[in-house]
Formats: structure tokens, C-alpha cells, sequence
């Protein structure tokens, strides 16, 4: 019978992993501080450019299937089957993450979302797509991210020391959120000149740099020595989590800010753009590249201030704001209106998700990391099939703004019982 282990639960005060830095130094390194790490660097840019690819390829398929459908509820379809899989799928991709090599995991499938997109590429240029070969393929790409998610989360920690973890998280945070900037804006402008097939295929060709970049990075992996079943370290995560107030409220607010925020606004920005806005693909790639940068903003603002603000007071601030511009966006008639409340709320939401993250990698043992990360995922993305057909659902019967002014409104919630109880934080 395989030992128990007992998982020491830590004290942290209400600042959370909030460190002064070991010495004074310019504004510009301390922002940058985690990127001197040779390993990170490399992981850095190959992210960058893979993300890049990412956001491409997410913003033509919600096209193509708006072009082929006209319908939100097939838009919350599609979203749905991408991520149906890391609902069902991320609690044993944790157990793996911690159990395998990380690097060689990340490796794996990247390879295999790799061909997936120019899988994807492929029946659009052949003019081959249906519904149902695109609900496939997204289905088989979420089965990828299920597990490369966990093993991505819990790897920054293993390549930067813990006191420039913040600084390498937000960092991280702004280089996904540079490719959201880039990405929509590329893909509003390649769908208009060549084709939604392109942004597939340059989709593919950008996961070469992140598996480049793994092949280039060092890292030592520990193999556990005790071997126990797949069923017993899930229980040993759960349990870990369940009994540590603070991983739970943490992994909570993670998990409404995904269902009744990112969700709704993934979904129906095509419906805003396309109907509302009056706009084409350009449209609709301009306003998730507006939220893009506004969560790059944010990311880089974190990254500087990560060993001075009370991470409590940016959780509080970030859930009202964010939750705010949902609403302001909502009933937006005006493009220059909706951009500005994209940018706030994507520097909002990034403001709070960076600071979720760490501080859950923060205080949780490296040997059950993978495994708590796993549960991040699952609130992150795990629980995004349910926003999706809640939002799909909402909008086909009150429309699309009733529906994200509804969703934004249990953020708001959120944010009001945060302020009248802020122990709950601490």
C-alpha cells in the first residue's frame, strides 16, 4: 500500500506572495526580471510565436462557422466541443503533468495540435468543411490543450526560482496576450486578402517555434519514486484543495470570472462585430485584438508591481472593473465605445487571472502542483463549455447583449461580497 503524504497547509498573509525585490533596480528590469533566465527566454518567444498562430486560428473558426451559419447557438457549439475535453480531461492531465516529463509532454502535443490545424487547413482549402468535421477537429484540439495546459502552467515554475515567479507568470501572461493583440488584428486582415484556409496553415507552422524553443530549454525532472494509482493522487488532490481555504476561493474566482465573463465574450463577439457593429472579419479582429492589448497592459503592469500591491486589492479592483466594462459593452452601439471597453476589460481580467495563478503556484508543494494546476485549468477552461451554451442559449432568445449584461452580472456580485468581506481573501 502506497504511503500517505500529509501536504502542510501554508500560512499566507492577505498580501499574497508579495516579496520586496533582493535589490533596487531600474523600472525596466524589474518588469523584465524573470526573462535573464536562459531557459524562460527561450520559452518565452517560442510561446509567443505558437500563440500567435493560436489566435488565428481561434478567430477563423469562429468566422468561418458565423459565415456558414448565422446562428450563436452554433458558435457556442463549436466553443463548446473545443473545450468539452478539458472539462472532462484536465484532472488526469494533471496526474500525467506531474508524473511525466514536463518538456517532453509539452513536446508531444504540440506536435499533434501541430497537424491537427493543418488538418484544419486542409478541408477549408478544398472547400471540404462541414459543421461536423469542424466540431471534430476542434473536439481533437481540445483533447490536446487538456493536457498540454496543466503540464504548461506547472513547468515556469520549474525553469524560474519562486521569488521571480510573479514577474515570470505575468510575464507569460504578456506574451499570450501580445499574440491576442496580434493575432485578431493579423486574422481580420488575412481572412479579408487570403482566405480563411491561410490562417490554419500559418497556425501549424507557428507550433515549430515552440517546440524549437523546448527543445533548447533545461530543466531538470525529478521522477517520483513512489509509485501510486492514477485514482489515488487525484484524491490526493482534491483533497489537498478542498482543505486549503485559500486554493479554494482562489480556484473559485478563477471559475466565475471564465463561466460568466470569458465565456460569454468569446462566444458572441462574432454576433457584436458581424450584426451589431455592422462590421466584416476586420471587425471582429480589431475588438479581440482591443481586448488583447488592454490585457497586455495589464500583464506588464503586473509584472512591474509584482513585489510591492497587495494582491488582494488587485483581485477586488480587477473583478469590479472587468465585470463593469462586460456591461458597458453590452449595450455599446458605437465601435470606438466597445474597443475602449475591451481594453479595460482585458487589462482587468489579466490583472486578475495573473494574480490567481501565482499565488496558487505559489503556495502549493511542487510534488502536487501539476495537479492543483490542473484544477486552475478546468476553472480557466475546463468549465468554458458551460458558459458557452449558457451564452449561445441566452443570446438566441434575449440576444446577445441581455445575454453578456446577465453573465457580467455574477462577476459584479462577486466583486460587491469581496468588498464587504475581504477576510475571505486573506
Amino acid at each position: 500500500m502506497a504511503k500517505k503524504k500529509n501536504f502542510k497547509i501554508p500560512v499566507i498573509e492577505a498580501d499574497i506572495v508579495s516579496q520586496p525585490p533582493v535589490e533596487k533596480t531600474t523600472p525596466i528590469k524589474q518588469t523584465f526580471a524573470s526573462l535573464r533566465y536562459r531557459s524562460f527566454r527561450f520559452f518565452f518567444v517560442g510561446a509567443l510565436f505558437s500563440n500567435i498562430g493560436t489566435w488565428l486560428q481561434t478567430v477563423a473558426l469562429s468566422w468561418l462557422v458565423f459565415e456558414m451559419t448565422r446562428s450563436s447557438f452554433y458558435l457556442g457549439v463549436i466553443n463548446f466541443s473545443g473545450s468539452l475535453p478539458v472539462f472532462f480531461l484536465s484532472f488526469v492531465a494533471g496526474i500525467y503533468a506531474d508524473k511525466l516529463n514536463k518538456r517532453k509532454l509539452l513536446i508531444i502535443t504540440q506536435i499533434i495540435a501541430m497537424i491537427l490545424a493543418f488538418a484544419l487547413g486542409s478541408l477549408v482549402s478544398t472547400e471540404k468543411q462541414t459543421l461536423t468535421a469542424l466540431i471534430l477537429l476542434a473536439f481533437l484540439t481540445g483533447i490536446t490543450s487538456a493536457f498540454s495546459f496543466p503540464a504548461w502552467q506547472a513547468f515556469i515554475s520549474e525553469i524560474v526560482p519562486k521569488k521571480d515567479l510573479l514577474n515570470a507568470i505575468a510575464l507569460n501572461s504578456a506574451q499570450f496576450h501580445t499574440a491576442r493583440l496580434l493575432g485578431p488584428f493579423l486574422a481580420g486582415w488575412i481572412i479579408a486578402s487570403l482566405g480563411i484556409a491561410a490562417c490554419f496553415y500559418l497556425n501549424g507552422v507557428s507550433f515549430l517555434a515552440v517546440i524549437l524553443a523546448l527543445m533548447f530549454v533545461t530543466h531538470t525532472f525529478q521522477r517520483k519514486e513512489e509509485v501510486t494509482s492514477s485514482w489515488s493522487e487525484f484524491k490526493e488532490g482534491v483533497v489537498y484543495a478542498w482543505n486549503n481555504r485559500l486554493v479554494l476561493n482562489l480556484l473559485l474566482g478563477v471559475g466565475i470570472l471564465s463561466v460568466f465573463g470569458l465565456s460569454f465574450l468569446t462566444v458572441l463577439m462574432p454576433i457584436f462585430a458581424g450584426q451589431i457593429l455592422k462590421g466584416t472579419s476586420t471587425t471582429y479582429g480589431t475588438l479581440m485584438g482591443f481586448n488583447g492589448a488592454g490585457a497586455l497592459i495589464g500583464s506588464l503592469a503586473v509584472a512591474y508591481i509584482a513585489y510591492s500591491v497587495k494582491k488582494p486589492d488587485l483581485v477586488k479592483y480587477g473583478i469590479l472593473f472587468y465585470s463593469l466594462s462586460l456591461i458597458g459593452f453590452a449595450f455599446s452601439k458605437s465601435y470606438f465605445l466597445s474597443a475602449f471597453f475591451m481594453v479595460i476589460a482585458g487589462f482587468a481580467f489579466l490583472t486578475v487571472n495573473s494574480t490567481l495563478n501565482t499565488a496558487i503556484q505559489s503556495i502549493v508543494p511542487s510534488q502536487i502542483r501539476g495537479r492543483i494546476m490542473s484544477f486552475f485549468v478546468w476553472m480557466f477552461m475546463g468549465l468554458t463549455p458551460i458558459g458557452s451554451i449558457i451564452a449561445g442559449s441566452l443570446a438566441h432568445y434575449l440576444g446577445a447583449p441581455y445575454a453578456i449584461f446577465l453573465g457580467a452580472l455574477v462577476p459584479f456580485l462577486l466583486a460587491v461580497y469581496l468588498f464587504l468581506f475581504p477576510p475571505e481573501l486573506q
